[in-house]
């Protein structure tokens, strides 16, 4: 039994770097398995972390939430403070991912509060860059990059290459929205270079991403397509159905501003497919609004209504920022029709 903890302890991190998820959830069953029939409730609290860890890569973040829970329930048990901060930040990471923002917020700040006494700056790091990706997607581009800018520095001082990767990704893509192409395109290459350091699979698609988002705005439509097809292979394999739902979004705009409307429209449906098998309501006003679009410039009038006013109503429950939009589409719509 014990050498199944150490296999499972050991290859934790290279299945994960690597996006092997499937494995990593069959080898941490057998790692929890194991630490259950020792009784070792502290090999048993890691093996569940680590899976939920998996589970919240491939968009299952109820079993994830499940073992994440019962983790930091034992880590509880055993006084391990490290072990609870950074399970309050996996669950921060699932009540994103689910657009509970307050509920995340609360999870960030005990895990700050707890690593700051730990003087684990490394994993401090991380929580700042988790921050600056929550404003990012509540487009607080300003406050984002500023939290992203100082989780910068303690990743350069701690040596963290790993945490480097995603907040140059997170800064390249909050600059670009302000039209800082090149500086977000230096960023970027700088992500692509650690991520040949490390052979991190996931961080290499979400760069490739973002790269795809920059190419789009500065209308390089082929590069752009490319990297949202590497992205999109990538993430398939790992089975990483919320990053996919993201870069088919990206696919959809690039196919709008071809003028392939019909393109658009199969790229946003396939994207919203991914969103409502993940509950990610916050995520499907965006494929809604996008399917709205393609279907407005393919003259399908009165399905174009239905999907952006469930969008409407999804954004107006959520307090999205997409709220003003959608009532600019609606408006629009009636006015013509009148």
């Amino acid at each position: 039994w014990q050498t199944v903890i150490d296999y499972a302890q050991t290859l934790s991190e290279p299945w994960f770097t690597r996006g092997r998820f499937t494995e990593m959830r069959l080898g941490m069953k057998w790692g929890c398995e194991a630490a259950t029939t020792v009784s070792d409730d502290t090999a048993l609290a890691l093996c569940l972390h680590q899976r939920g860890r998996a589970c919240i890569e491939q968009g299952d973040y109820g079993e994830a939430e499940q073992y994440l829970t019962y983790s930091l329930n034992l880590c509880g048990m055993t006084d391990n403070l490290f072990g609870i901060a950074r399970t309050k930040f996996d669950l921060a990471r699932i009540a994103i991912e689910q657009s509970k923002y307050p509920l995340a917020e609360e999870l960030l700040a005990s895990a700050e509060q707890i690593q700051t006494r730990l003087n684990e700056y490394g994993e401090l790091g991380q929580i700042l860059y988790q921050q600056a990706w929550m404003h990012h997607l509540k487009a607080e581009y300003k406050e984002s990059e500023e939290v992203a800018r100082h989780a910068l520095q303690i990743q350069e001082k701690s040596g963290d290459k790993l945490g480097r990767i995603r907040t140059l990704r997170q800064l390249a893509e909050s600059i670009s929205v302000h039209g800082n192409h090149s500086a977000a395109l230096s960023y970027c290459e700088n992500a692509l270079e650690l991520c040949d350091t490390v052979q991190d699979q996931i961080e290499l698609a979400l760069v490739l991403y973002t790269l795809s988002q920059i190419c789009r705005r500065i209308e390089a439509y082929e590069r752009a397509h490319q990297y949202a097809q590497q992205g999109l292979n990538l993430l398939h394999q790992m089975g990483n159905r919320k990053s996919q739902a993201h870069l088919l979004l990206q696919v959809g705009l690039i196919a709008e501003a071809q003028q392939n409307y019909q393109g658009a429209l199969d790229a946003s449906q396939q994207s919203l497919v991914l969103f409502r098998s993940l509950d990610d309501e916050w995520g499907m006003v965006y494929s809604l609004e996008q399917a709205g679009i393609a279907l407005k410039n393919l003259e399908r009038q009165q399905e174009m209504k239905q999907v952006w006013l469930e969008a409407l109503l999804l954004a107006e429950k959520l307090k999205h920022p997409y709220v003003g939009l959608l009532c600019q589409h609606m408006g629009a719509s009636d006015n013509k029709t009148q």
